[in-house]
């Protein structure tokens, strides 16, 4: 293998450490590219114990599931009693007792909800995979301060000590902010902690797009969409087209074209270039996890999700702390953010 020398550019063996030409000192040039390597490459140290902001979103979206839940079931419950009252035929009064009962049964499912949450992290956390679903999503896991996974006894014992950091007024739960190993009151109890599930992924093979910057990569996108929108608007409401039944048709074709391409404007731009304008400004771009372009289908159920991240507002704190910088909807989709060059 040869290489070209930067002084009087004639190609030699990359095995020489000075051009046999002129003389030329290939050692310095050789220390500014491992320089540069450094930087570009620069260590991503991930922490072993989980933050506050990772423990915090994990509960939000393990909450949200199970509201989820009990929402559906106590709607079908209701909807099924409904039905019930409108098909038999019965006094008022006999009615209201039925209403009143059905909302005693409502408060009694809704009270049953933490007791099942309950044991769901006990199973959870006992389980092979250690972790919650929304633990899991973050990537931490629950283990004992030996590094040893729960069992299930362990597990019911550090969920039922949980109950300290509330009677504290949350104050045993802040305290992991300042304990070395990240552990709020029930950790400590319990001798147990939250980790980070460090895999053997590599975390440092790319320059990973700064949080901020893809926000302001959004802003731009809504900046550019809200222009097109504008522009439909003036054509609809402008007075130099005369008002005839083609012109209706035309605007409710080009209001079908103009929805069609907002739905479609970041899965087609992510999945084609990489990234949409606004990103393509800022020199962003999104890809899957070994660095090459996602498909249609997966831009698409990251505009999904899009919808549930605003639901769980830290999703998008978590990109301070993540080691990729990623959102909650980049770790579900197995997608990151970064810099084109």
């Amino acid at each position: 293998m040869k290489k070209g020398c930067p002084s009087c550019g004639r190609m030699v063996s990359s095995e020489e450490q000075k051009c046999p030409y002129c003389n030329y000192d290939f050692t310095d040039l050789s220390n500014i590219i491992n320089k540069y390597e450094k930087e570009r490459l620069k260590e991503v140290k991930v922490p072993k114990y989980a933050g506050f902001i990772k423990r915090v979103v994990s509960t939000g979206i393990d909450t949200i599931i199970w509201s989820i839940i009990f929402s559906i079931i106590t709607s079908l419950y209701v909807l099924y009693n409904n039905g019930i009252e409108s098909i038999i035929s019965m006094d008022s009064l006999l009615i209201a007792d039925i209403s009143s009962m059905q909302s005693n049964t409502v408060l009694i499912c809704w009270a049953l909800m933490p007791i099942c949450y309950f044991f769901y992290c006990v199973f959870r956390q006992s389980s092979k995979k250690m972790a919650t679903i929304g633990q899991k999503i973050v990537g931490i896991e629950v283990i004992t301060i030996d590094d040893e996974p729960m069992s299930f006894t362990k597990a019911f014992v550090h969920n039922f000590a949980k109950i300290l950091n509330v009677i504290t007024l949350g104050i045993g739960f802040i305290i992991l902010i300042f304990t070395p190993k990240k552990q709020s009151l029930s950790d400590i109890v319990t001798k147990t902690c939250v980790a980070n599930k460090i895999t053997d992924e590599k975390y440092n093979e790319y320059r990973y797009a700064n949080p901020l910057l893809r926000f302001l990569a959004y802003i731009i996108d809504m900046a550019y969409l809200s222009l097109i929108v504008w522009l439909y608007n003036f054509l609809v409401t402008s007075p130099f087209i005369p008002e005839m039944e083609i012109k209706n048709f035309i605007m409710a074709v080009l209001g079908i074209t103009l929805l069609f391409y907002i739905i479609t404007y970041f899965p087609s731009m992510e999945s084609k270039y990489g990234a949409t304008f606004g990103k393509r400004i800022l020199d962003i771009k999104v890809v899957k996890l070994d660095g090459e372009k996602q498909s249609f289908v997966k831009s698409f159920l990251r505009l999904i999700l899009m919808a549930f991240e605003a639901l769980v507002p830290l999703s998008h704190i978590l990109a301070f702390v993540m080691p990729r910088r990623q959102t909650l909807k980049d770790v579900l989709t197995k997608t990151i953010v970064i810099n084109r060059s």
